[in-house]
């Protein structure tokens, strides 16, 4: 009886772990799922954007941003996710004409770097400086001519303070979107 009692012990740790790893699984399944759910949905926004079809791209865009702001919730890491594609939505307004809009959406890519986790700081620095600059981008074709420069300037100071590493990522970036 000492043996089959030691047996059945056995046999339900044995169980309740399994039950453990299955609902780990399940998670990471989920939360898996979840994430391809935003990729899809920013992959077909910017599809959208590149047929410019930019007031269609929006929807989407902030399907990605809705998904990864829950994501964000237990993990910081998706604040540079949201910012990237705050970016890109700010981006279809700009060529919307919707210039307020734009503008708006490209602060929210400035106030977001304060959640950004430190891994992703330097290289989300980049998506700052865009904002800075689509934002000089608005206020001139507002002929706000002095806040687009002064936009323009801040563009400038937040670049030349990037490390070289974020230099590196900003230039590759750049050249990406030349080839």
């Amino acid at each position: 009886i000492a043996q089959y009692k030691g047996d059945s012990i056995l046999y339900n740790d044995y169980i309740e772990k399994e039950k453990a790893l299955n609902e780990k699984y399940a998670k990471y399944d989920y939360i898996s799922s979840v994430i391809d759910n935003a990729k899809t949905y920013n992959d077909y926004a910017e599809y959208l954007y590149s047929q410019a079809k930019y007031d269609a791209s929006l929807a989407y865009y902030d399907k990605a941003i809705e998904i990864n702001n829950t994501l964000a919730q237990k993990d910081n890491k998706y604040y540079a996710s949201i910012g990237s594609i705050l970016l890109q939505k700010g981006d279809a307004h700009l060529f919307t004409k919707q210039y307020d809009k734009a503008i708006e959406t490209y602060n929210k890519v400035i106030e977001l770097e304060s959640k950004v986790n430190e891994e992703n700081k330097e290289i989300y620095r980049e998506d700052v400086a865009g904002a800075l600059f689509f934002i000089g981008d608005a206020e001139r074709a507002k002929e706000n001519y002095k806040k687009a420069l002064s936009y323009y300037d801040k563009a400038e100071k937040e670049y030349t303070t990037m490390s070289q590493k974020g230099k590196d990522v900003y230039q590759s970036f750049g050249e990406l979107n030349m080839s």
